[in-house]
């Protein structure tokens, strides 16, 4: 019996382990505009390259600067230029949380926004690293983030009122975001 459950135990924990990089059904849209259907692997190193394996073929590595975006299980993610400390920027596929006017992207535990017709993403971090005069670091508040939301919604009088009780998480961004671009639709 205890060899039985051991092997049982076995069998999840390795399902569970090959689950995180399997390949998915979805599609890329690629820098030529043309829709490729196939299964999609994406795991942590997702944000460095997928891999696409479509029939008759082997997989093939797929890089941010060769696609446009990628979608997979009903999420959706692009390729962009995204502010890296110590680089102009770097192109990372980055999840598109909302679209519209303003668009609001999520990169690990970054957010990012980006006005239709920019090109470059802004990150609004909330927290930022100060090196201290003995060489240490520490993490500090950062009010830009809130200064960059105030400048980019100020033609919505319903966003303003809610800048005032900003929250820094995902879901209050997303709501305001979108709330955003609801008031830009009329």
């Amino acid at each position: 019996m205890h060899k039985l459950t051991s092997l049982l135990f076995f069998m999840i924990a390795s399902g569970s382990l090959l689950a995180q990089g399997r390949y998915q059904e979805g599609y890329i849209i690629n820098n030529e505009n043309d829709t490729l259907k196939g299964l999609i692997k994406s795991g942590s190193l997702a944000k460095e390259y997928i891999s696409l394996k479509q029939p008759g073929n082997r997989a093939a590595h797929l890089y941010p600067m060769q696609v446009k975006s990628y979608s997979l299980n009903d999420r959706h993610f692009i390729s962009a230029a995204v502010p890296v400390k110590g680089e102009l920027s770097k192109y990372l596929f980055v999840e598109q949380l909302v679209s519209g006017k303003i668009s609001l992207f999520a990169h690990g535990n970054s957010l990012m926004i980006r006005r239709e017709g920019d090109e470059e993403l802004q990150v609004i971090n909330r927290f930022y690293n100060i090196e201290l005069p003995n060489g240490d670091t520490e993490m500090a508040n950062d009010p830009r983030y809130y200064r960059t939301l105030k400048f980019l919604t100020d033609d919505c009088d319903k966003v303003k009122k809610d800048l005032q009780k900003i929250k820094y998480t995902k879901k209050y961004l997303i709501d305001l975001v979108v709330k955003y671009n609801q008031c830009n639709e009329n």
